[in-house]
C-alpha cells in the first residue's frame, strides 16, 4: 500500500456532483492586527472592491474595533458589492448591536473559550 495512486482510480471513478468552494477573506480584519498595519477608510473600501473583483464570496470586517472601522463597514456595505460583507464581532449584545447599526446582513459572532478568556474576560 505504499503506492500513492492506490486510491486514485476509486476516488476518480466516483460520480460526484461538483461542489462549489466559497472563499471568505479576512484581510480587513486579520490584516490590521499585524503590528504597524493600519488601513484608511479609503484603503478598506479599495481592498473590498479588489476582493470582490477577484471573486471572493465573503469579506470579513470588524466594525467594533473603532468608530473608523464602523464607518468603513457602513460604507463598504453601501457599495453594493457581490461579496457578502460579514461583520465579525464578539458574542456580546453590544457588539452585535454595533454590527446591526452598520446594516450588516451577515454577522459572525465568536466566543473565546480558552482558559485565559474564561478567567480574565
Amino acid at each position: 500500500m505504499n503506492d500513492p495512486n492506490h486510491y486514485a482510480e476509486e476516488y476518480n471513478a466516483v460520480e460526484k456532483e461538483p461542489k462549489r468552494i466559497r472563499i471568505l477573506d479576512s484581510t480587513l480584519r486579520e490584516g490590521e492586527q499585524h503590528p504597524g498595519v493600519s488601513f484608511t477608510i479609503k484603503q478598506r473600501i479599495q481592498i473590498a472592491w479588489m476582493l470582490d473583483y477577484f471573486g471572493v464570496d465573503q469579506i470579513e470586517i470588524s466594525p467594533i474595533i473603532s468608530n473608523d472601522h464602523a464607518e468603513a463597514t457602513k460604507m463598504i456595505i453601501k457599495q453594493g458589492l457581490s461579496a457578502d460583507i460579514v461583520a465579525h464581532c464578539r458574542a456580546l449584545k453590544e457588539d452585535i448591536d454595533v454590527s446591526l447599526k452598520c446594516d450588516a446582513t451577515w454577522v459572525a459572532a465568536y466566543l473565546g473559550i480558552s482558559d485565559i478568556h474564561l478567567k480574565d474576560k
